[in-house]
């Protein structure tokens, strides 16, 4: 039976050879580059904002020598480096290839990616069965690729609860919404447990790991 719920697909890619893929000139100094999203993705101007982290000094020529970029606009500083906005002239590569994959395989791209020396971290937001036309598109162009996870996507989850699996978050949203974290609680962990035909240990390990991945994500960017 096929599945019809929407995935989250975490991939890296592994490229032979870096120079073929367009931007290996651009990592040269810098230890990663984080793109935040795309504000133009048009044939005759691209606009992309990224936040670069520099290995030693910074030297934003390195960025306009390649010829996928033409202006780099410096934002200031952030947490993890330095902001860009980085502008082209020209329709870059990755263009159609960001629009075939919309197009033909309904398969979209979840912000930000990152890009280091030796890989690309993206995630993929469709039906697996078109991210993985995807992932045999990418061979094609000689990139080993990874999966590091899949989970199933819901547009009405907030960005703190992506760090959550399926299973999870199920268990998150059930033990909410029947009145387990209420004041005068209205179920507990015995009956929620029983109507899952688990043990009240399982559940309640599940339900803490979701609480744990919730607090470590609203604590990581503590000062």
């Amino acid at each position: 039976m096929t599945d019809k719920k929407l995935k989250k697909v975490a991939v890296e890619f592994r490229p032979k050879n870096l120079r073929e893929v367009g931007y290996a000139n651009l990592m040269e100094g810098v230890n990663r580059v984080t793109v935040l999203s795309p504000i133009s993705l048009m044939p005759e101007k691209t606009a992309i904002m990224g936040i670069v982290k520099w290995s030693g000094r910074e030297d934003v020529e390195r960025f306009t020598d390649n010829p996928l970029i033409d202006q780099v606009v410096d934002m200031g500083a952030v947490k993890d480096g330095r902001m860009y906005l980085f502008l082209g002239r020209e329709e870059p590569w990755y263009y159609q290839m960001i629009k075939r994959v919309m197009e033909d395989l309904r398969v979209f791209i979840d912000w930000p990616v990152i890009l280091e020396k030796d890989r690309i971290r993206i995630v993929w937001i469709g039906y697996i069965e078109n991210v993985s036309k995807l992932m045999e598109l990418f061979k094609e162009m000689r990139m080993e690729e990874t999966i590091t996870s899949i989970v199933n996507y819901d547009p009405a989850r907030s960005d703190l609860l992506d760090g959550l699996t399926s299973k999870q978050y199920d268990t998150l949203v059930e033990s909410y919404d029947k009145g387990f974290f209420d004041d005068r609680r209205k179920v507990t962990i015995n009956q929620l447990a029983k109507e899952h035909g688990v043990s009240p240990a399982s559940y309640m390990k599940t339900l803490r790991r979701a609480q744990r991945n919730i607090i470590r994500d609203l604590l990581k960017n503590r000062k």
